[in-house]
């Protein structure tokens, strides 16, 4: 049994979870594995049923957006994906991530009090540090079946991290100088993601007031360009409508995105 694992069930002993969020049905935890987002893959293959979380304490190879890697410091952070049959076959995978991102959002706002704020499109930042990445994966089953695999990183209670990544990232700990409770944080995040989930259209308003690149000042790219402009609008399926420029609007549902006094 996983140190989390521990964490989880004295939590869940204490709580009244029986009728509680789907995403709570249906949990695995995992030592180690090379990315939770692999696990649900090929879980999904198996036919594991949606809904189903699988929740590491070490991740070998982590992976972030653009085919980066996601630093996975054992026994510190949350790592962990959810394995999601959309009822519409071509739903967006920015759909998910805008999601997953008030949910994190909200679950860390209401366990620490820290303000974190939505990097558009998949981080979640407390000042100008990440503090969390999201990676929503659309892919099919051998049997043609569409599947979201989501997974979510959070940084809870490292306490340093690689040289390369110090400027750029903190922890929750970092952040209020105390442990957290990962298994509190991870209940938090199910049952806020789960809300959000059944709700019949996206909560963009919601999302908006939460997400630090509205109103400011990007670069992004565009066909091995980098452009500038100023995000201006969360759309209702997760892109981001920037004024460019030189004055036209543009729809960005995807790439490299910097922030004007983040990153």
């Amino acid at each position: 049994m996983t140190l989390l694992e521990q964490e989880w069930r004295q939590l869940t002993q204490a709580a009244t979870v029986a009728e509680g969020p789907l995403f709570c049905r249906e949990i695995h935890f995992l030592s180690t594995v090379d990315s939770t987002n692999e696990e649900v893959r090929r879980r999904a293959e198996q036919r594991a049923p949606h809904g189903s979380v699988y929740v590491a304490e070490q991740q070998t190879r982590g992976k972030g957006r653009l085919g980066r890697s996601w630093f996975s410091a054992p026994s510190t952070g949350l790592y962990f994906s959810l394995l999601l049959y959309p009822e519409k076959i071509h739903s967006a995978p920015s759909s998910f991530t805008l999601l997953a991102g008030l949910a994190v959002c909200r679950a860390i706002r209401a366990l620490t009090n820290c303000p974190a704020m939505i990097k558009w499109p998949n981080d979640i930042v407390i000042g100008p540090k990440k503090i969390c990445g999201i990676l929503a994966e659309r892919s099919l089953t051998p049997l043609g079946q569409a599947f979201i695999a989501l997974g979510i990183g959070i940084n809870v209670n490292a306490g340093v991290f690689p040289d390369e990544l110090q400027k750029k990232c903190s922890s929750l700990f970092l952040e209020t100088g105390r442990k957290q409770n990962r298994a509190a944080l991870f209940l938090q995040t199910l049952s806020c993601l789960d809300k959000l989930y059944s709700q019949p259209e996206a909560p963009i308003a919601d999302y908006a007031a939460l997400c630090v690149t509205l109103g400011r000042e990007i670069c992004y790219s565009r066909e091995n360009q980098i452009l500038l402009g100023k995000a201006i609008q969360i759309l209702p399926n997760g892109e981001l409508l920037v004024l460019r420029s030189d004055g036209r609007e543009e729809v960005v549902s995807s790439g490299e995105v910097s922030v004007q006094g983040i990153y």
